[in-house]
């Protein structure tokens, strides 16, 4: 929902992400202002409304740990910052109770924490290639290390973005989609259902998807049983597939390779362009599948 906040329906960026949707269980449509807004069983739901709603939870766990109350919070978000998000960001924080909220490039974020967990890898390092893979899209940003300070004298060193490119249809949901389209084909196969159109079988088929995935990080095969998936006039079907982590890792190759693919891209754009990146940085949940680390 980050990515639709104050974008028309009308617009590059929702046009691009509207072929992302197609194996999800939601729709990207417009509101009654023509803005991008995403439907849910026949329920609209603004992005500002959904981004409140999940940084008021992250608000309420964080006074829970504290106890106390939080009224300012630090945000990662992909990179450019522009205008446009910042003031969406203000009015999710309004929303969602929070007095400040400072934006940061989320491939910053991910490199100041990295930096404390593989100190001895990034030592050295003057350029960082950061991999990110939300649901919806992937980034492969550029990472410079400057001089802290404008002249240099801070004595310390900082991240900057020196380039960002950019991907929708290409990153964690793009790997579940490939799963839960293979899941659907072989029942289509054995049952001669199709289960692409049913929104409520491809929730339990995106939620077995996601599952299956960190499953295979430490087993080389695992069941998918989803039992009472749809009926017909015989009946209740049951879906029950194994997957291995050989097929998994031949159905998700493409998005892969697509993600990586973006890295020239960023290497051009970035300036002074560097010849290369000293360490790649796979960041976000998808990161962390064993295919992708591999």
């Amino acid at each position: 929902h980050q990515l639709l906040l104050g974008r028309a329906f009308e617009s590059r960026e929702t046009e691009a992400l509207l072929a992302a949707t197609k194996a999800t269980p939601f729709d990207v449509v417009p509101d009654e202002r023509g803005l991008a807004a995403v439907r849910v069983h026949g329920v609209l739901h603004p992005p500002a409304e959904l981004a409140a709603r999940t940084l008021a939870a992250l608000k309420e766990s964080a006074e829970r740990v504290a106890g106390r109350s939080v009224t300012v919070a630090v945000a990662g978000v992909p990179a450019p910052v522009d205008e446009p998000l910042r003031a969406a960001m203000a009015a999710v924080a309004r929303r969602a109770g929070v007095q400040r909220l400072e934006l940061v490039p989320s491939a910053v974020a991910a490199a100041l924490a990295a930096e404390d967990e593989f100190p001895d890898e990034l030592a050295s390092a003057g350029t960082l290639g950061v991999l990110e893979m939300s649901g919806l899209s992937s980034s492969l940003t550029v990472l410079a290390k400057r001089p802290e300070g404008a002249e240099g004298g801070g004595g310390g060193w900082v991240w900057e973005v020196a380039a960002s490119h950019r991907q929708h249809g290409v990153g964690g949901e793009s790997l579940d989609g490939a799963l839960v389209e293979h899941l659907v084909r072989g029942f289509r196969e054995a049952h001669g259902i199709d289960l692409s159109a049913d929104h409520l079988a491809l929730v339990r088929l995106h939620e077995a998807s996601e599952a299956a995935i960190l499953a295979l990080c430490s087993s080389p095969s695992v069941p998918v049983s989803l039992p009472f998936i749809t009926a017909d006039a015989s009946g209740p079907k049951h879906l029950e597939q194994t997957l291995s982590r050989a097929a998994l890792e031949r159905l998700i190759e493409p998005a892969l390779a697509a993600a990586i693919d973006a890295l020239p891209a960023a290497l051009a754009d970035a300036s002074p362009a560097p010849q290369g990146v000293d360490q790649l940085l796979l960041a976000g949940g998808a990161a962390r599948r064993l295919v992708e680390r591999e």
